[in-house]
């Protein structure tokens, strides 16, 4: 059987499945080429009756079912999605709920994401130097009463700005902010004897030169922010201008630079009275322990004083005198010097007798300010004219 004959035979076979259109796409592509060649299959499929091709009809019933089952993946759909999110909400917000009433350092909570908020903002107006928003947003409840400062403190209050602008443009004036990082959590705080937890913010704020101004907040008790660090007297490899940027900004907040009277603590510590008396101090160590003890004393003054004053206390105790008693007021505020002071009472005994020595000393952003032998008075009690002469100039 030759070729032709074999495709017509498979063409006569596939016309009856062509008619009741039953049969592939291919099939009928194959069989409308065919035709076009061959005559005798062409008349052949002219003598087969060609049911006609229509469309497919979806009843009603199945169009509505369709309709249905359509919405209903969709509602699935949106319904699992609905549930992965709810579910990813009630994990945060258990999560932050349990922060919250544990006050762990090691969770968040609702309380520390909003002060990680408004503490970004508050380092902000620090970090580009708008320090009147500083100003009327940290906070100034500390144990001094600005507020009873005459004109409400905006004296005191402006020549601190007036510092923190000039020493802002003199460390960071040439350069850009980089970055600003805040970290909260909360943290242990004792006031009073009482504990508490409460979040407090660690910032970091970044400038374009590597520079790096570094402090803690927390929210004092009239709901603004608290600027936390102790007075910085040591450089601890910072440089001096951002020490005493540093120093000027926490100042606002915490002017007590001498806070639980440390110096009135260390300085009566140098007499070492009791230790010699029981014989366990020999020369050698009452000197070392003198070195340390006032470089520790005059680390809390302004820097430009305190090799002199420390060569002062020196002198004094290897005269044979004693310190034994210091005392702080509180603070005071002197308008014409526009600066805070306290008054100081300290007693010191030699072998005869003892003298006590009444001044004021001043401090402002840069440290504690040795008082001149002027502003102070020796009362004496059967000690000697030295003791009294070097206790009046001894900051002197």
């Amino acid at each position: 059987m030759s070729e032709k004959n074999l495709d017509c035979k498979i063409i006569e076979d596939l016309l009856p499945l062509y008619s009741e259109n039953l049969c592939s796409q291919e099939s009928k592509n194959l069989i409308q080429e065919h035709v076009k060649t061959c005559e005798t299959c062409k008349q052949l499929l002219k003598k087969i009756p060609i049911s006609e091709i229509k469309p497919e009809i979806i009843p009603e019933e199945k169009k509505a079912f369709l309709k249905i089952n359509r919405k209903l993946k969709l509602s699935i759909l949106r319904t699992a999605c609905l549930t992965l999110l709810s579910s990813g909400l009630l994990i945060g917000i258990g999560y932050l709920s349990y922060g919250q009433v544990a006050k762990n350092p090691d969770f968040q909570s609702f309380e520390t994401i909003w002060q990680n908020i408004e503490a970004k903002k508050f380092a902000k107006t620090i970090a580009t130097g708008d320090f009147d928003s500083y100003l009327e947003t940290v906070s100034l409840n500390t144990e001094f009463d600005f507020s009873k400062l005459p004109y409400g403190g905006k004296q005191f209050l402006g020549q601190i700005k007036n510092n923190l602008e000039e020493i802002y443009q003199d460390t960071f004036g040439d350069t850009g902010l980089k970055s600003i990082k805040i970290n909260t959590c909360y943290e242990t705080c004792y006031e009073n004897g009482i504990s508490e937890s409460i979040p407090v913010s660690d910032v970091s704020i970044i400038y374009a030169d590597g520079q790096e101004v570094n402090f803690y907040l927390y929210r004092n008790l009239d709901g603004k922010f608290f600027v936390n660090s102790a007075y910085i007297s040591d450089n601890n490899g910072l440089s001096d201008k951002i020490i005493t940027f540093e120093n000027c900004l926490h100042y606002v907040s915490y002017p007590e630079i001498d806070p639980n009277e440390f110096f009135a603590k260390v300085i009566t510590a140098l007499g070492l009275r009791a230790d010699e008396e029981k014989g366990i101090v020999d020369e050698k160590e009452r000197n070392r322990r003198l070195q340390f003890l006032t470089a520790a004393a005059t680390g809390r003054f302004a820097p430009e004083y305190r090799e002199q004053l420390k060569k002062n206390i020196l002198e004094f105790y290897q005269q044979g005198y004693y310190m034994n008693e210091c005392y702080f007021s509180k603070f005071h505020y002197d308008k014409e010097k526009n600066l805070l002071y306290q008054l100081m009472t300290i007693t010191a005994e030699d072998s005869q007798g003892s003298a006590v020595l009444i001044t004021k000393i001043y401090s402002d952003y840069n440290g504690l300010i040795p008082p001149s032998q002027d502003m102070g008075k020796v009362y004496q009690d059967n000690c000697t004219e030295q003791l009294a002469e070097n206790l009046l100039k001894l900051f002197g």
